[in-house]
């Protein structure tokens, strides 16, 4: 079994089997992480549409206004130099387009290119094509839930600290390890991981897994690592940032996501949603305050949140 990747600790221990790969946690600084690592080959086939989604209108939307928010709220408006890395469908790399930045984006996968294209406007010359980003540089980058996915996080990192001009701000965002917010929402932690964890281990071992070490959001080949806070310091100790210019932060889920009225609302078939709401009302009622109890504890920070904001503001002054 491997030292931990980040923080070499030899204190590690393996969890459980997810798709043939072993999932190990560091008992240092609390990095899950995936072991062996896939192929390169196996990587880029696996990404090729499977993460595609083709959103509705009306998620296409409400993804729009999400992605508003956030850049509003994370970068100055103006005229700069934007970058969305791993951009998925686009939605951040339109939005910043709209509020006046030149906007550029960087993805794998095909699909979502063509998505972006012919729904989002994605011009040719605004796709980056080097994953190294040799020779550009920017003001801002955004990268949402990518570096979970990546081989070597430590040289992902360092990649786009590298393109940041001085003054320039990098804003990654993370699905938490081990969080305590996935415990309030059954639908996740229950029917989602205790399910994908019963499918090659005991149920002792799915069980361990799922609720007291919480193997949660390391699912190879897609999700190869899941951070923690201690982890991340640790990552930007080794990309040797400043650490009066990185700031980390939980986010929360928001309302009824992932609740089991959010699962039931994506069923199709009519008569089986009916069915399924007769025989799931009494879990609705139950879910209810749990609910509420989640939102309170996580507007107050009592528990850890479901992912992480790692924002890096690259100035060489304070170096």
């Amino acid at each position: 079994m491997e030292n931990c990747p980040i923080c070499e600790s030899k204190v590690v221990e393996k969890l459980l089997v997810v798709n043939k790969f072993d999932v190990i946690k560091c008992r240092d600084c609390g990095l899950l992480f995936t072991y062996p690592l896939p192929s390169d080959e196996a990587i880029n086939e696996y990404y090729q549409g499977f993460l595609f989604n083709k959103p509705s209108e009306s998620g296409l939307k409400k993804q729009i206004e999400s992605r508003t928010r956030e850049i509003g709220h994370f970068f100055n408006l103006g005229d700069f130099k934007f970058l969305d890395y791993g951009a998925g469908i686009g939605t951040a790399y339109y939005v910043a387009k709209k509020l006046g930045f030149d906007s550029f984006y960087y993805d794998i996968d095909r699909q979502s290119i063509d998505f972006a294209k012919e729904r989002l406007g994605l011009a040719e010359d605004s796709i980056i094509k080097d994953s190294d980003l040799s020779g550009l540089s920017f003001d801002y980058i955004w990268s949402d839930n990518v570096i979970e996915h990546v081989k070597d996080p430590e040289r992902f990192v360092a990649v786009l600290y590298g393109a940041l001009k001085n003054g320039g701000k990098l804003v990654i965002k993370t699905p938490q390890a081990s969080n305590v917010e996935a415990l309030f929402i059954a639908a996740l932690s229950g029917l989602l991981y205790f399910k994908n964890a019963f499918k090659q281990n005991s149920f002792s071992t799915a069980f361990k897994a799922s609720f007291l070490k919480r193997y949660w959001h390391c699912e190879p080949p897609r999700h190869l690592y899941s951070f923690s806070k201690k982890s991340i310091w640790k990552l930007i100790e080794k990309c040797d940032i400043p650490k009066d210019t990185v700031v980390i932060r939980d986010y929360y889920i928001s309302g009824l996501k992932y609740s089991f009225l959010d699962v039931w609302s994506k069923i199709r078939n009519p008569f089986f949603k009916g069915v399924v709401f007769v025989f799931a009302l009494p879990l609705f009622l139950i879910e209810l305050p749990i609910i509420f109890l989640r939102r309170m504890l996580s507007v107050f920070r009592v528990i850890s949140g479901t992912g992480l904001i790692v924002e890096i503001r690259k100035n060489l002054d304070l170096a």
